[in-house]
């Protein structure tokens, strides 16, 4: 069997040792000067932080919530506010059927008896169908069938009225009562009232106006 030689390292002298042990421990890693050492958080402070953050974000969307949740009551109730001060300033509207040369024609008289001004009311007949404006009077609409069912007063203050004549197809046959649908308009785009009367029609040979 013939057995390897390692070979031999020769070292000149003491000098020679010593400078090559100092250039082995240059080779080993030193620590950076200024620099913190890196170390891992325990793992309660990690779940610890973990929760704190959740807990955070939970806060919040709550917050936001609420936020959201007052600002619709705070909506809610200015809206109510507002309908009750509206219903408050509801015009008050007289109505009236007026026979002229002892039922040979009518008028129906508006009067605005509180809470004016109004920039106009509108008249529109409902029932019975067969009555309706007279033709070429003064405020008097076409409406979509082509009738003339729709009555403009204009501007009214307290305590004016409008009239307008109306008629019917049998002559013969006067209603008993007619149904309107007025909607009054104050000086406001929101200032919008809408409501229906009925109105008794004098018989031929009633009391005039």
């Amino acid at each position: 069997m013939v057995l390897a030689h390692r070979p031999r390292i020769l070292f000149n002298g003491p000098r020679e040792v010593l400078t090559r042990r100092r250039s082995l421990f240059s080779l080993a890693p030193t620590p950076c000067l200024g620099l913190e050492p890196v170390r891992a958080y325990p793992a309660d402070m990690a779940i610890a932080s973990l929760a704190f953050s959740i807990f955070a974000l939970l806060a919040a969307g709550a917050s936001a919530l609420y936020a959201r949740k007052q600002a619709r009551m705070t909506r809610l109730l200015a809206q109510d506010d507002a309908a009750r001060r509206l219903e408050e300033r509801t015009p008050t509207i007289g109505l009236e059927v007026e026979s002229v040369n002892k039922g040979a024609s009518h008028r129906l008289w508006l009067r605005l008896l509180d809470n004016g001004p109004l920039t106009d009311a509108t008249v529109e007949i409902l029932e019975p169908v067969h009555v309706r404006f007279k033709q070429g009077t003064a405020g008097v609409d076409r409406g979509s069938d082509m009738t003339y069912r729709v009555g403009h007063t204009g501007a009214l203050l307290t305590g004016d009225d409008f009239a307008w004549r109306i008629e019917w197809s049998d002559k013969d046959e006067t209603p008993t009562r007619m149904r309107l649908k007025i909607t009054c308009r104050g000086s406001r785009p929101a200032e919008v009232w809408l409501m229906t009367r009925a109105v008794d029609v004098p018989q031929k040979f009633g009391a005039s106006r």
